[in-house]
């Protein structure tokens, strides 16, 4: 089967030589391309429905995993006497030392301490914009989205 820009072409081509008997056929081509592109359109959303169904899934048991896995690192630690080594097995279990920053509570952060992050609002930008008001750095664009059902 032909590619949809081919049967423009063609149709088009077939217009300027007022061939309309092949224009007729080359619409009802262009038509059966065009549903068959939304066909794979909707077998590729449902894929990806089923796909994002599955990673919540995963989502789900990785956190109950590593809920699994802090709770029996705080059993291990709340039995094992802080600075004893123990082997058993293949496993060891020891404690290491390490250095944390434990900020003071009703204490301020310097400001050379803290990190900023800027990003645009975008719905709020939207709003403002609705309401007749300009700004200088945003405009408001209508936009036509085809639509596969």
């Amino acid at each position: 089967m032909a590619k949809l820009y081919e049967i423009r072409r063609e149709i088009e081509e077939a217009l300027e030589s007022g061939d309309f008997e092949r224009v007729e056929q080359l619409n009802l081509n262009f038509e059966e391309k065009l549903g068959s592109c939304a066909a794979y359109i909707r077998n590729l959303k449902s894929e990806n429905e089923e796909i994002c169904a599955e990673i919540k899934r995963l989502q789900e048991r990785k956190r109950l995993t590593q809920n699994k896995i802090d709770e029996n690192y705080r059993y291990i630690e709340m039995n094992l006497p802080k600075g004893d080594k123990l082997k058993i097995g293949t496993h060891h279990l020891s404690w290491r030392k390490s250095v944390a920053v434990d900020l003071i509570e009703g204490q301020q952060v310097s400001p050379e301490f803290l990190k900023v992050e800027y990003t645009p609002m975008i719905q709020a930008m939207k709003d403002y914009l609705e309401t007749g008001k300009e700004l200088p750095f945003a405009r408001l664009v209508e936009k036509l989205n085809l639509q596969v059902k």
